[in-house]
């Protein structure tokens, strides 16, 4: 199980543009749904070579209730955009994660640390959730505002769409 972890965003043989990535595409008869609450950070100006299973294993040995850690990664390219997310089972942990672990190197870069923003804004709301573009900037307002979103003032670099 740890070796497939581990190689996940490994160039495939014979093709080195392309990237194995594992995705757990649905749960076995077997095991357990998790309902409990999620605590999600936004992790930024994660290297290259940072896969899903490195910032795991990151944040769970310092932090026992780290759930999971995703990576995103470009659809068109394969290649990952730079920020992740880790998701805690426990408030007070996430909470020390983001001030702690902010500026901590992971691979061969420090961390930006801050709060996840959620999916589904007050009221149902979308969220535009393409805050932050691969290097960390903020997206231009006039580039939410073309497709419908507009800044909420509650929330700096958050766009709802109305």
């Amino acid at each position: 199980m740890s070796t497939l972890l581990s190689s996940s965003l490994t160039p495939v043989p014979g093709l080195p543009d392309h990237l194995f990535r594992l995705n757990w595409a649905s749960l076995s008869s077997g095991d357990k749904r998790d309902d409990s609450p999620d605590y999600t950070i936004f992790v930024g100006d994660l290297a290259a070579d940072v896969t899903d299973y490195v910032l795991l294993e990151t944040f769970k040995a310092s932090y026992p209730s780290v759930k999971g850690a995703k990576v995103v990664i470009d659809r068109a390219t394969g290649r990952t955009k730079g920020y992740g997310f880790v998701r805690f089972s426990d408030e007070s942990e996430q909470i020390r994660a983001m001030s702690e672990m902010n500026g901590v190197p992971c691979s061969s870069r420090p961390m930006r640390i801050g709060p996840a923003a959620s999916k589904k804004g007050v009221s149902g709301q979308r969220v535009c959730v393409k805050a932050r573009e691969s290097r960390g900037s903020l997206i231009r307002r006039s580039h939410c505002k073309r497709r419908g979103f507009h800044p909420d003032p509650l929330v700096s670099g958050r766009f709802l769409m109305m």
